[in-house]
């Protein structure tokens, strides 16, 4: 790295603390600016009031009272700024961590084309902000903090240096500056070297933290023991250890070693000039002190270890800053991103149709076509139907774009080709995101959400749902989970965590049961569409035949499209449609495919000898 370009680069980061700090607040700042600078001038009061007594003591001029005074003065002023500087700098740090934490969410949910936020950049630049944001000492908050922590440091090295030329001269003092300065210098210019190094050493880390992460993961300990993976693991996880520190310890010998020696010989030779023009011109002067000597000595040492590392400043700015570059280069790839067009365009919260009509909706696919990548369509002009107050069931191999189809019906994804209408209108950009509070969605791959049971089942449906509890008892009934219900000790308000007072958790079956909850408590709330996407995958036998026992009465009058593998599950839908080759290629009841004897009876035939269905 050049001079030129570890110019521009501390421009920048100046550039990026000053806004940062904005977000902490000007009084606090202020506030802060001021403690850090009555502890730096403790410093030069220790520095003086030790050279006083020194002079007082050794009969020259001087009162030793005074001296003490001075030195009492500035080590209670160091004991009373410490703990504030603690305090302040925590402050500026909670404050500018959640404006930062605040700007990456924002960065991520502002974008309602979903593909956005699925591209790899995007991805790796949310798990690295996340990574150092979850340090808490390397943060963006952590480095403003630094960079007000630097005040005091300044502040000392002005007031010694003020000393210098009181005592001395000024310019034994200015030379004292350039020591200082070039010292400082040095060290932050090998330590920039090497944080802009340690950003590649981020695919030896993964692989390493992967391996650990295996290997403690109760969730695969059970494997692991079966397997009998420990003994492998272990050696896996040395090798790759050792390979990342060898490369850690080649490039940290490349940066530091001749640094280390020109940095030392710049030291060793201004700190002998320093000191020889300083003992010159005091030793010349008329009636030298030994206060004098003394406040030259440690004046000219604290210029000498300006140069050293600064355990409050040097590693928080060099890194923390990292968290904020990482949401930047985030906003950057989603404003450039191959979908950054289209995504912009559906910023725009229109209400239209989608947030104006209530009631079930009639929604057609019209020749849509999607692809993830140029070139490869997954679907290929499907053209669909899903009639208002009717179910309809979505079958199809593993891959054929089910999956794919439910996110376009969500206003997730735009298709390439076609489009997709509500009661007989387009779905637009513009009413995309309207449209997705419509639409009340149950995915295979279900989050779980340890908030209360209120909070999650509201969370789908319109605020005016959060004081309906009547409603989220019943809903909880048709999902079947009254019986889980009786047993919450704090009812609807349960944490579902154990972690939490009071809290408790579900099994998996129980938790796919909650994600149905919200989705019904959704439609019962002005959810226009509701969506089943292998709705029973971790419940029982028993629990899977009591739900769609139970499913036209759940759906009736919604807009319902299920996906499932299971057959018996899907053949009570109103019309099943078969998706196959990028298209539908087969469309109505049960008993009608069948009769049919096409795509549908032969997988239908093949899963009922397997299980023996009627």
């Amino acid at each position: 790295m050049s001079v030129i370009q570890l110019a521009r680069r501390r421009v920048r980061a100046a550039c990026q603390l000053l806004f940062l700090l904005r977000n902490a607040g000007l009084g606090l700042v202020a506030v802060t600016l001021l403690v850090q600078l009555i502890a730096g001038v403790s410093v030069p009061l220790v520095i003086l009031g030790s050279g006083t007594v020194v002079s007082a003591a050794t009969g020259h001029t001087g009162s030793i009272v005074a001296g003490v005074v001075l030195c009492a003065v500035g080590l209670v002023v160091q004991q009373l700024t410490a703990p504030l500087q603690v305090v302040l700098a925590s402050s500026v740090q909670l404050r500018v961590d959640a404006y930062v934490s605040q700007r990456l969410i924002d960065s991520v949910g502002a974008a309602n084309n979903l593909r956005a936020v699925e591209q790899r950049e995007v991805v790796q630049h949310v798990a690295e902000a996340n990574g150092f944001l979850d340090q808490r000492a390397q943060t963006p908050g952590g480095a403003s903090a630094g960079a007000l922590a630097l005040v005091a440091r300044y502040a000392a090295l002005t007031g010694t240096l003020i000393l210098l030329a009181v005592v001395v001269s000024v310019p034994v003092a200015l030379l004292g500056l350039v020591i200082a300065l070039v010292n400082r210098l040095g060290q932050t210019y090998a330590f920039s070297l090497w944080s802009a190094a340690n950003g590649r050493f981020t695919r030896l880390r993964r692989r390493r933290q992967y391996l650990r992460d295996l290997a403690i993961d109760p969730l695969s300990a059970r494997d692991i023991r079966m397997l009998r993976l420990g003994g492998w693991l272990e050696r896996r996880y040395e090798r790759e250890a050792m390979q990342g520190l060898r490369v850690v310890w080649r490039t940290r010998r490349r940066i530091y070693g001749p640094q280390a020696v020109w940095c030392a010989l710049a030291t060793l030779i201004g700190s002998s000039i320093l000191l020889a023009a300083s003992m010159a011109q005091v030793g010349g002067q008329a009636g030298v002190s030994p206060g004098s000597i003394a406040i030259v000595l440690q004046a000219a040492l604290a210029c000498v270890l300006f140069g050293n590392f600064f355990p409050e400043a040097d590693l928080q700015m060099q890194y923390g800053r990292l968290a904020w570059e990482a949401i930047l280069a985030t906003e950057q790839a989603l404003r450039t991103g191959p979908i950054a067009a289209a995504d912009a365009a559906e910023r725009a919260d229109g209400a239209g149709l989608a947030d104006a009509v209530r009631g079930p909706a009639d929604i057609a696919f019209h020749d849509v076509v999607y692809g993830y990548t140029p070139g490869t369509d997954v679907l290929q002009g499907v053209s669909l139907r899903l009639e208002a107050g009717r179910s309809t069931a979505l079958v199809g191999v593993n891959g054929a774009g089910k999956s794919t189809l439910v996110k376009l019906l969500a206003g997730f994804y735009a298709p390439a080709s076609g489009n997709v209408t509500v009661d007989g209108a387009e779905l637009t950009a513009a009413e995309r995101l309207a449209w997705q509070r419509r639409v009340a969605i149950v995915f295979q791959d279900y989050a779980r959400y340890e908030l209360t049971l209120r909070q999650n089942i509201a969370m789908q449906a319109s605020d005016a749902g959060d004081d309906d509890d009547d409603g989220m008892v019943e809903t909880l009934r048709q999902a079947g989970l009254s019986g889980a219900f009786d047993t919450l000790p704090l009812g609807l308000d349960t944490p579902l965590s154990r972690l939490l007072p009071g809290g408790t958790d579900f099994s998996g079956g129980q938790w796919q049961r909650l994600a149905l909850t919200r989705a019904l408590f959704a439609v019962r709330h002005g959810a226009r569409v509701l969506v089943l996407d292998e709705p029973t995958s971790q419940m029982d036998a028993r629990g899977e035949a009591e739900f769609y026992a139970n499913f036209l009465e759940l759906t009736r009058g919604v807009t319902t499209l299920i996906i499932s593998h299971r057959f018996s599950s899907v053949r009570q839908a109103d019309a099943i449609a078969v998706l196959d080759g990028g298209a539908i290629v087969e469309l109505g009841p049960h008993a009608e495919l069948v009769e049919q004897g096409g795509h549908y009876a032969r997988m239908y035939a093949a899963q009922s000898s397997r299980y023996a269905l009627s």
